[in-house]
């Protein structure tokens, strides 16, 4: 968050203001941010208002949605490709109009994609916000909902963006991640992703660059007792899950042999068994929770008469370690 870490040429543009300036803010500035993606130079339909058909470049479509929304287009045109291009030649589901059960729908900047666990969720809740809206019937109109074509959903959700965040003061791209404004201070957050605002920034950057001198505004923050160095990037942070997801033990004919207690992945570490006295060998097996976890200890044992001690550890990415301890009793 300390903006010191980014007052240079390329970086600075995550706090440029976002409203439309038209006397430097082209066509041609958003084709350089469109260079090298599915959206540049590409023609698509639409219906206007009026119902009438008309065909336009996703470039002239992000001019309309400045003129309509107030927002910057070279802002507009970095933002969605910052949520739908994964590729030179392709897009997120969310723009192809084809996603089963929302054929016809488009949500370019990923509004209301929440995260979601289900596989396709968060394209689904975009998708579901496509077809709905908000709960402001007023609002809806304003933002061309539904969202049936390309150009409905870019004027549309950057009417959205407008009214959202740039008209109530998080007008950089800075304010939309880190919101440290008077106004749902340290809430109401654009976007999850932490360095959002970097990237961001460093697209609208490449676009400016081909430009020369433009008039430009920024506005960045200045926070109360703030330490004489700029702050540090953050160390990575390893995973730090050691734990077992499953353990389970069986003979050498491949039976399961019961644990004491019943292997629990959240509580227990220490566990007991009694196998036969003529159970000579056994097989431990263990899954770690964390896939970036190691499992030592997981394999064939030799049983010998009396107790044998069987440690399995788990090793985190971060390098911390738990153990856990089987006994065996043998008669």
């Amino acid at each position: 968050m300390d903006p010191r870490n980014f007052l240079d040429e390329t970086n600075v543009f995550q706090f440029e203001l976002l409203t439309y300036e038209p006397s430097y803010q082209t066509l041609e500035g958003v084709e350089s941010i469109l260079k090298n993606t599915a959206l540049s130079n590409k023609s698509v339909k639409y219906r206007d208002a009026n119902g009438l058909e008309g065909k336009m470049t996703y470039g002239e479509i992000f001019m309309a949605a400045a003129e309509y929304s107030g927002v910057s287009p070279f802002h507009l045109a970095s933002r969605v490709k910052q949520e739908v291009v994964i590729g030179t030649s392709s897009l997120s589901n969310s723009v192809t109009g084809t996603v089963s059960g929302f054929e016809g729908l488009y949500n370019f900047y990923n509004i209301g994609a929440y995260h979601s666990t289900v596989a396709g969720g968060a394209i689904a809740n975009g998708l579901k916000y496509a077809r709905n809206g908000s709960t402001n019937a007023a609002l809806n109109t304003s933002m061309l909902i539904p969202w049936t074509d390309p150009y409905r959903s870019i004027l549309g959700g950057a009417y959205y963006i407008g009214y959202s965040y740039i008209s109530r003061g998080q007008n950089t791209i800075y304010l939309q991640k880190f919101n440290v404004t008077p106004t749902s201070t340290y809430s109401h957050q654009y976007m999850a992703n932490v360095e959002a605002p970097y990237s961001e920034g460093r697209k609208v950057a490449s676009a400016y660059a081909e430009f020369g001198d433009l008039p430009l505004v920024f506005s960045i923050p200045v926070y109360l007792n703030m330490p004489e160095e700029a702050c540090g990037k953050p160390e990575t942070a390893w995973n730090p899950n050691n734990w077992l997801k499953t353990l389970k033990v069986t003979d050498g004919s491949g039976n399961n042999l019961a644990l004491t207690p019943t292997f629990n992945m959240a509580l227990e570490q220490e566990y007991y068994l009694v196998v036969d006295s003529d159970c000579e060998l056994i097989q431990v097996e263990a899954e770690a929770v964390s896939k970036k976890a190691s499992v030592e200890g997981a394999t064939w044992y030799a049983v010998g008469s009396g107790n044998n001690t069987i440690v399995v550890s788990v090793t985190a990415e971060n390098g911390d370690i738990r153990e856990y301890t089987i006994t065996v009793a043998r008669p």
